[in-house]
């Protein structure tokens, strides 16, 4: 789960920061895709992407990830958890 959010952070980024007329020459020439179970895999060139731009974006997300536990159960009573009433309504899922 960790490799997706950083892999759609990424291509956000990356996506984000190209510019406008790049992108719209992109997606007149480039079919859109929609991820199945199998996603396709490309090299930055092979995507038009700028590669030390993609390889700047991936260090970013990765020195960005937040700090909190992993265990949703226990950053929840850490954080939410200390308020008044702030126990959990349901079941917290496994992260």
């Amino acid at each position: 789960m960790k490799n997706i959010c950083k892999a759609v952070l990424t291509v956000l980024l990356v996506f984000g920061a190209g510019s406008g007329a790049a992108q719209t020459a992109a997606s007149k020439t480039a079919a859109i895709y929609y991820p199945d179970a199998n996603w396709q895999r490309k090299t930055p060139a092979e995507s038009g992407l700028n590669a030390q731009m993609l390889k700047e974006a991936v260090d970013f997300a990765v020195a960005s990830e937040i700090k909190n536990p992993r265990d949703l159960k226990l950053n929840h009573y850490q954080t939410f958890g200390r308020e008044p009433f702030g126990d959990a309504i349901g079941p917290i899922k496994d992260r």
